[in-house]
């Protein structure tokens, strides 16, 4: 069995790309978080996801998933003015 190194908030991160999956918006993981899968450990108290979408209003619907699950969704500037 391979040894797998657990990392806080990567549990989140992949209840999130579920939602988001299930809403069919792809997602990956950037940011320290991705560096630390693979053992590049940064500290870090966030976790950064990434995808494209068409429409402003698919992030808003995932956002309002989110919210619904009472998890704290945001998106960043550079997002909504690139969208859209």
């Amino acid at each position: 069995m391979a040894n797998q190194v657990q990392f806080p908030g990567l549990e989140l991160a992949e209840r999130v790309a579920e939602v988001a999956r299930a809403l069919g918006i792809e997602t990956a993981l950037i940011g320290a978080m991705a560096m630390a899968v693979h053992k590049y450990v940064r500290g870090t108290s966030d976790v950064d996801l990434a995808t494209n979408l068409d429409s402003i209003n698919e992030l808003r619907g995932l956002q309002a998933k989110l919210d619904a699950l009472g998890l704290m969704a945001s998106t960043c500037r550079r997002a909504r003015s690139q969208i859209g």
